[in-house]
């Protein structure tokens, strides 16, 4: 039972955060150069936290996974930056 706690905050963390990039990537991907970056910026957030999941199940803190996290967050912000202009003149 106490792995099942452990695994269900640790996968709602990245399923969310991935899932959001996934929506926005659908929806705004223009194929730019920043927007390539930026998601390499998020996948690596990706994989920080993926690194960082196995402190939770050893009971130790767990900083990797929340480093993670804050980049995923923060190359987010900046696409979300970059699709403003576009998203902003689709408003009637």
């Amino acid at each position: 039972m106490a792995g099942l706690a452990a695994f269900v905050p640790s996968f709602f963390m990245v399923w969310w955060a991935w899932m959001n990039f996934t929506w926005f990537a659908s929806a705004y991907d223009d194929g730019s150069s920043a927007f390539r970056a930026l998601s390499m910026t998020v996948m690596f957030g990706a994989l920080m936290m993926a690194a960082g999941v196995g402190a939770v199940f050893a009971g130790e803190a767990i900083w990797m996974a929340l480093l993670g996290f804050i980049v995923m967050r923060l190359g987010m912000v900046g696409l979300w930056l970059g699709a403003w202009p576009a998203a902003h003149c689709a408003i009637p």
